[in-house]
């Protein structure tokens, strides 16, 4: 079963691999043109997937 946990953040989340890095152990995945994750995304990183989901989307499925 994949948790939510994650440690404390220190620092703003700044790149979309830094995003992912933090969200690793959700699982992140690109379903088509969605973006998903085996659990719920941290309510901190809400803010920070809005504006950085579509590079996100862009390194998991490996384009510029």
């Amino acid at each position: 079963m994949v948790t939510s946990t994650q440690p404390a953040r220190t620092t703003p989340v700044r790149t979309a691999r830094e995003l992912l890095a933090r969200v690793a152990h959700l699982a992140p995945a690109v379903d088509g043109t969605d973006l998903v994750f085996a659990a719920d995304m941290p309510t901190e990183l809400l803010a920070e997937l809005k504006v950085l989901h579509t590079g996100v989307r862009a390194v998991l499925s490996g384009r510029a």
